[in-house]
């Protein structure tokens, strides 16, 4: 049967649905939104231009269909408003813990430097206090978070080398005092020479 000028409605779904197979998903979820409302108005037309003379399409039918129709498309551009936003979300809220941990860590380095700029001035070097497997934990946890793609391959094979040694230790029960505080001082010292990739 052809209906204006269309010989078989399915066949034309079903080659709509062939070619949005050979796209990724993103894609093709998107153009199975635009084929849900292209079909709609197809079968609604269709609908108008072989209806019964005699007992036409009543106005009050027509307008519900009309409004469902409105209601299918409003929905579809909210779910591609929501999705573009929760992304987003995503992207600013992974920016802001990027931007805090890299403060934490702009900020270790500094404490560092005037470490050891006081030991260079006084001669003698600050007693940093006793450090335990909890603060080295703490600072493992903060330093772990780091980007791998944000540092040089080199200055980063330091400190997951200095990060190792310091889980190690943690882990260890009969860790002594000493073995803490040389991890923590080397997991310092592989934080302060992290280099980034734009200022290499």
């Amino acid at each position: 049967m052809k209906v204006n000028n269309y010989d078989d409605l399915e066949y034309i779904y079903r080659f709509d649905d062939k070619k949005n197979n050979e796209k990724d998903n993103k894609t093709t979820n998107r153009t199975n939104n635009d084929l849900d409302k292209t079909a709609f108005l197809r079968l609604l037309t269709t609908q108008l231009a072989n209806q019964d003379p005699l007992n036409p399409i009543e106005d009050r039918e027509f307008i519900a269909q009309l409004a469902q129709f409105t209601a299918l498309e409003q929905m579809q551009n909210l779910n591609k408003t929501v999705e573009t936003l929760g992304g987003e979300l995503l992207d600013s809220i992974e920016m802001l813990n990027v931007n805090q941990i890299q403060a934490n860590i702009q900020l270790l380095k500094e404490v560092t430097n005037i470490r050891k700029a006081m030991e260079s001035y006084f001669g003698i070097e600050p007693d940093p206090g006793k450090i335990d497997k909890l603060e080295l934990k703490i600072k493992v946890e903060m330093v772990k978070r780091l980007k791998e793609d944000n540092f040089t391959k080199e200055s980063w094979a330091v400190l997951q080398e200095a990060i190792n040694m310091a889980i190690e230790v943690i882990e260890n029960e009969e860790a002594t005092d000493s073995e803490i505080e040389n991890a923590y001082r080397k997991l310092l010292a592989a934080v302060e020479g992290l280099e980034g990739k734009e200022s290499k």
